[in-house]
């Protein structure tokens, strides 16, 4: 029986079943966004290459070209840019505690102002890794004893 049927029917008929499958799943999940472009009431937007396709209401938005995701990024980069300078003050702040071998409620209060330096740290969705960060560096540099729940208390204070 398997000998009767060629690899290219094989190959064909396998080709056709998933067409029709891929397209039966694109059509199930994005069958308004379909119906919404080719109606002619929203005209698709492409900004780049890597981006999804972006839908726009109004004529000034897309002339001025400003991508609708534009005020999420901002802010994920502007927090980006905030934890790469603070992980490098971190850094430095750790080692020179571990220079001075500081206490460890001078050492945190140390941590304590330089946390104070980033209030718009206090309630992005990176906080939980950043405290992670400090306390892992704490013990690789030789600060012991410091505990992701005890930073985390730093920004509060």
């Amino acid at each position: 029986m398997l000998t009767d049927i060629s690899w290219a029917s094989y190959l064909t008929y396998t080709g056709t079943a998933l067409l029709i499958w891929y397209i039966t799943i694109a059509l199930l999940h994005y069958y308004s966004d379909v119906k919404i472009s080719l109606n002619g009431k929203r005209k698709m937007q492409f900004n780049s290459i890597f981006s999804e396709s972006k839908f726009t209401d109004s004529p000034s938005v897309q002339d001025q070209n400003i991508p609708l995701n534009a005020e999420i990024e901002t802010p994920l980069l502007q927090d980006f840019e905030m934890i790469e300078e603070l992980v490098e003050r971190v850094k430095n702040t750790i080692s020179e505690a571990c220079e001075k071998q500081l206490l460890k409620e001078v050492f945190f209060a140390m941590l304590t102002k330089l946390l104070k330096d980033y209030p718009v740290l206090l309630n992005s969705q990176f906080r939980p890794s950043v405290n992670e960060f400090i306390a892992g560096e704490c013990l690789e540099q030789g600060f012991e004893g410091i505990t992701i729940d005890e930073v985390e208390q730093l920004w509060h204070k």
